[in-house]
Formats: structure tokens, sequence, C-alpha cells
């Protein structure tokens, strides 16, 4: 079977391959290995007692604050926090919990967040400077298809410092 060129269609082909090319080649808003650093306010928190009275297994707490990055922008972190052991291996003085937030920066720009975290017993917030290290486990808009970790340390003032580590 004989090929026969019909007018043109090489220059299309081509035309079609650099536009594929040059797209691929677009830097996206999302750098590889980006830090961001953020200052959060103290939580306005909801607790939902499940199961047995008092702090026990099941216990949800929902929040949310306002933060700033330290550049100056603006938004709202928002999450749920579980208690799944009211009984640690450290002798009941400490709670693990399982965390699910979203980091809110504005128009699509979200990251979540998921992980465990070591609470005291009956306590409802981290323990001041005591550092506490989740996973990004994507988001979206400029933050599609993030990863990395979060460290997260409650300071004395009820305010709370993150430091977002997004990778490759």
């Amino acid at each position: 079977m004989q090929y026969q060129n019909k007018p043109g269609i090489f220059k299309r082909i081509a035309a079609v391959a650099a536009a594929a090319l040059a797209t691929a080649l677009i830097p996206l808003n999302l750098q590889a290995n980006e830090i961001i650093e953020i200052i959060q306010d103290a939580p306005e928190l909801v607790q939902i007692d499940l199961g047995n009275d008092g702090h026990s297994h099941g216990d949800i707490s929902a929040f949310e604050a306002a933060f700033r990055t330290k550049e100056g922008n603006k938004g709202v972190i928002e999450g749920f926090i579980t208690t799944v052991d009211a009984a640690s291996l450290e002798g009941g003085e400490v709670h693990h919990r399982l965390v699910d937030i979203v980091i809110d920066f504005g128009a699509t720009d979200t990251l979540v967040v998921g992980g465990r975290s070591r609470y005291r017993s009956q306590a409802f917030e981290l323990t001041a400077d005591d550092p506490q290290t989740r996973a990004v486990v994507g988001g979206t808009g400029r933050f599609m298809g993030a990863r990395g970790q979060i460290t997260t340390i409650r300071m004395a003032t009820g305010k709370y410092s993150h430091l977002i580590e997004l990778v490759d």
C-alpha cells in the first residue's frame, strides 16, 4: 500500500506536536520542595461526646480557625479530630486522635491533611510546644496532586504554627 501525502498533513502533525510539547513545559504555580509557614488563630472548637460519657473512644472535635501566611495572605483551616485510642501505651496519659484537615488558601487552592496526633488525656487541644507531624495527602487548584508533610506546634498563646513542606 502506498501512502499518499495529503496537502498539509505533516504541517498539522508538527503543529499538534509543538502545542503538546509547549503545554507540557509550562511551569505550574506549585513548586517542588515548596515550604509554606502559616500562623493560625486559636480555633473555635465543638466537642461531640459519643459512646461512653466523658472523653472516650470515638469522640469527635470539629474546629475552624483563620490563618495568615508569612507573606500576609489569609485563609481558613477546618477539620475533624476523632479519638481512636483512649488508653494509649503511655499509661492512659496520652490519647491518639486521627485528623482530617482542609487548609483553604482561597479560590480553589486547598491542601488536604490527614494523620494521627498525640493529645494529653482529657485535653481537647494539642499540648503546647509538642510538635505533631501529619501527611499532606493532596490538594486542589495550585496544590493539585500535592504531597508532603505539615508540622504543627500549639503555642502558649493558643495560636498554632504550621510548617508545610511539599515535595515532588
